[in-house]
């Protein structure tokens, strides 16, 4: 399942480098994005064209990640990250 969700979207989801389980723990190693979460610009008002841009983006990644079937069960603004240039990501 993970192999399929690093490959749904690569432009706007977390790329996972790896995963497997170690005794009973599970885990996986996934790209470092450096920018911070949504929650990190939540700091008042944004301009409306940077939220359409945002909403866009993470629709398409939805639509993605939804193709391959995951169940993420954490949706919130901590687990969507900002990548290089304002790129949304989804982790």
């Amino acid at each position: 399942m993970l192999d399929n969700i690093s490959a749904a979207d690569k432009a706007h989801v977390v790329y996972i480098h790896e995963h497997g389980k170690e005794g009973v723990w599970y885990y996986e190693v996934q790209e470092y994005v450096a920018n911070g979460s949504l929650r990190d610009l939540m700091t008042g008002p944004q301009p409306l064209a940077d939220v359409a841009s945002m909403l866009r983006e993470l629709s398409d990644a939805l639509r993605c990640l939804h193709g391959a079937k995951p169940i993420h069960r954490d949706i919130k603004p901590e687990n969507i990250l900002v990548a290089p240039a304002l790129r949304w990501t989804w982790c």
